[in-house]
């Protein structure tokens, strides 16, 4: 699959897949996130504010962990377009923004903007994760893993948050649901 990626470079596509690469990183998304959960705070939705901050953050330190433990190599350096700097399993970036899009949507899925966040989220940890491999730096099982960790773990924080804190369940805004 890295060499289909590979054989379907261009120019453009790089700049999109390293200009993703750089939004899903390590100096956007926690800004992205901080303001998002800064917003959630004085909106009143404190629970709503720690579950993404607890989503993203524990997704973050998960991959981290499990990078240490699996000790993958990344793909080899002259498929890729980048030169990234540790581990290859699984995705840090594919982990961190897919936890994002699962937690917004999850946080935002009662109100009006719910299914709008949904597809958002989605396409978002989708593109990102393709970028991953487009770039040459995780194999495709890197940024599936990544993906279905985050999975696994913000739906299991949302439920275990939702027994401690019931308004965790409802719309940000207080909202009805409208479906």
């Amino acid at each position: 699959m890295l060499a289909w990626y590979r054989a379907h470079r261009t120019p453009e596509l790089t700049r999109v897949a390293e200009a993703l690469a750089v939004i899903g990183g390590v100096q956007v998304l926690p800004l992205i996130t901080l303001a998002i959960v800064a917003g959630l705070y004085r909106a009143g939705a404190r629970a709503h504010a720690l579950f993404l901050a607890l989503a993203v953050g524990g997704a973050t330190l998960l991959n981290v962990v499990t990078k240490l433990i699996f000790q993958r190599p990344r793909p080899d350096v002259l498929e890729a377009v980048l030169r990234e700097p540790g581990f290859s399993f699984p995705s840090g970036h594919a982990m961190a923004n897919a936890a994002f899009g699962i937690a917004i949507t999850l946080i935002f899925w009662r109100s009006r903007a719910g299914w709008p966040v949904a597809v958002l989220g989605a396409v978002w940890a989708v593109l990102v994760g393709v970028s991953r491999n487009y770039l040459g730096v995780h194999y495709p099982s890197d940024v599936l893993a990544g993906a279905l960790s985050s999975l696994v773990w913000v739906v299991g924080l949302y439920l275990l948050m939702g027994q401690f804190r019931p308004s965790l369940r409802g719309s940000p805004a207080g909202e009805r649901d409208n479906r």
